[in-house]
């Protein structure tokens, strides 16, 4: 049962690392298109905050799919 949690734990963990890394490149991505004049910085900041919103809304589904799977596994009956 420990190898199970073991695997969630570090499957969460590197889905966190996952969606830090892409907001990271995101940000610099719209920094450098304001930069360049390329977009408007208030049409860069919307646009980060709107793929914030996704990200949360994503990770609290993955979240709820994975408390489901281990609560299937930890009570099969």
């Amino acid at each position: 049962m420990k190898d199970v949690k073991d695997i969630i734990e570090k499957s969460i963990l590197t889905t966190v690392g996952i969606g830090l890394l892409a907001f990271e490149k995101v940000d610099a991505l719209i920094k450098e298109m304001v930069d360049k004049g390329k977009i408007m910085p208030e049409e860069g900041k919307q646009f980060l905050e709107d793929f914030t919103k996704q990200v949360d809304q994503e990770k609290e589904e993955l979240k709820s799919k994975i408390d489901d799977t281990v609560h299937s596994a930890l009570f099969p009956f």
